[in-house]
């Protein structure tokens, strides 16, 4: 799975997320190998105009760094507007640079 997105760096510890598409790429289907026969499948996630989604406009949130050093990020997300126990607030994200 792919994810698209658009960062903002609000302050030194959080970065604003805005997700703009999400790619997947089917492997198996029914038991069956598919991965050579069906191609990507791509799924916008709104936009400002349009309100798609779902949630009224482009699917946004927030990390929050715990940790950070040349090659790794610790993190805790946040959606925009959600406070609740089992939101999206509740996740850790480890997150490592590519050489």
């Amino acid at each position: 799975r792919v994810l698209q997105y658009q960062g903002k760096i609000v302050g030194e510890k959080r970065v604003d997320i805005t997700f703009l598409s999400s790619t997947f790429q089917p492997r198996t289907l029914l038991g069956q190998q598919v991965a050579a026969l069906l191609p990507p499948l791509s799924i916008p996630l709104g936009s400002p105009q349009s309100g798609g989604g779902g949630g009224g406009g482009r699917e946004a949130g927030y990390i929050r760094t715990t940790f950070l050093d040349s090659d790794m990020r610790i993190a805790r997300g946040g959606a925009a507007g959600v406070q609740t126990p089992d939101s999206f607030t509740n996740n850790i994200f480890i997150l490592w640079r590519d050489p």
